[in-house]
């Protein structure tokens, strides 16, 4: 029970560090000149 627990919170935590990388990497690209 916990481990599917700690595997939902693991899931969400990695889904929302990987938003925030790309937004991050978007506004990096977007400022880059070309």
């Amino acid at each position: 029970m916990i481990g599917a627990d700690l595997d939902r919170l693991v899931e969400a935590v990695t889904d929302e560090v990987t938003r925030r990388l790309a937004a991050e990497y978007q506004v990096k690209v977007a400022r880059t000149p070309r």
